[in-house]
């Protein structure tokens, strides 16, 4: 005999693939709102046996409960609004979801003295770039759900520029011991940044402006371990601190060199090639470590990586695409957009699976063909 436990868990397998087939990847404006408040209906109902199953299935229907209704009321709101307008808000939606997502991957639950504060600054402008061209696509019978996007930027603006202070209260607050940690551990960030996103990498694809990042961060986290030299930190410790920080700053700096004169041999075509190049890579990178993957077996920090590496190259697709906007470009630009959506919800899969909130035997979804998507997938 079937429980009802076990026909809810058959439920959601399908109300996955319905979505997947009916909804992800399509314009809004385009489905059919009728069949996704039917499956919201049979979401409902079947929570109502909520008591005989799992958590992680109960979890599982609320969370697809929750997430369809959001998606029903865009849809109304995409096919009541101006099309052209709605489209061009809905990219910026996404735009800022990938700028939050990042400023969770690291800033959201890490110990504030070690973050950088550099990084938060770079997504604090990107989202008051959103927010500004938000601002000029709002008109006075603009949709709730546009207002209400442009009011989460604003939020998210507020709460980012208030950890830029915390970050440097809590480092400039803690003991010359704990400043000697604390300092230690952004030069390792940096260190991860340069293996994560230099080393062995096209350097055509490679950002100027990530590496002069870097460079500055270790060259003021130098700065700042000289300081505190007699003042009760471990003197060996913190010279040969400085000394790895010396030797890593001449190999950036010459990598720095060497990126800058390919950058400058390659035309503006070449660039733009070997950007969506770069994105290619990256997708069979997920298609050998994720796809068809027991989300509790898959390392989830590689996901954090390789979502870090789509974001730098969406950031130079985005400013080729203000200087002189080029059509393959601007696809190349939302083709990546749209697989980070959709590898940030399956970020979202894995955490619950390792963190046993989810049903471990989900699999990893299979990588989206690349067309370009109106909203984030599920």
């Amino acid at each position: 005999m079937t429980s009802p436990a076990d026909s809810s868990d058959n439920l959601l397998e399908a109300l996955n693939a319905e979505y997947q087939e009916g909804f992800a990847g399509k314009q809004r404006t385009s489905v059919d709102p009728n069949k996704l408040e039917s499956m919201i209906a049979r979401t409902r109902e079947a929570l109502q046996g909520e008591g005989v199953m799992t958590e992680a299935l109960a979890n599982g229907l609320k969370e697809r409960l929750a997430s369809f209704e959001r998606e029903l009321v865009l849809i109304h709101d995409a096919q009541s609004a101006d099309g052209d307008s709605y489209r061009d808000f809905s990219a910026l939606g996404r735009e800022a979801n990938l700028l939050f997502a990042q400023y969770d991957r690291h800033f959201a639950g890490k110990t504030r003295a070690t973050r950088d504060s550099a990084l938060l600054k770079e997504i604090l402008a990107g989202l008051q770039d959103v927010h500004t061209r938000m601002n000029s696509l709002l008109k006075n019978d603009s949709s709730k759900a546009m207002k209400g996007d442009r009011d989460l930027v604003e939020e998210r603006l507020t709460t980012y520029r208030q950890e830029l202070v915390e970050i440097d209260k809590a480092f400039t607050s803690a003991s010359a011991p704990q400043k000697s940690t604390y300092l230690a551990d952004r030069a390792n960030e940096q260190f991860k940044v340069y293996a994560n996103l230099f080393a062995n990498k096209n350097r055509m694809t490679r950002r100027l402006a990530l590496m002069d990042r870097v460079i500055s961060n270790l060259t003021s986290t130098h700065g700042a371990m000289k300081k505190l030299a007699g003042k009760g930190v471990e003197k060996k410790l913190n010279n040969s601190n400085m000394k790895i920080i010396t030797e890593r700053l001449a190999i950036y700096r010459s990598e720095r060199k060497e990126i800058a004169k390919a950058r400058k041999s390659a035309t503006r075509e070449e660039l733009m090639n070997n950007l969506g190049g770069a994105a290619n890579g990256v997708f069979e990178e997920y298609k050998t470590a994720f796809a068809g993957k027991a989300r509790t077996t898959v390392d989830i920090t590689q996901l954090e990586g390789m979502l870090d590496e789509l974001e730098e190259l969406r950031i130079q697709m985005r400013e080729f695409a203000k200087s002189n906007p080029v059509e393959f470009n601007a696809n190349n630009e939302k083709i990546v957009s749209d697989r980070m959506q959709q590898w940030l919800n399956e970020h979202r899969a894995i955490r619950q699976a390792q963190d046993g909130s989810a049903p471990q035997a989900d699999k990893a979804q299979p990588p989206a063909a690349s067309k370009p998507w109106e909203h984030a997938p599920s």
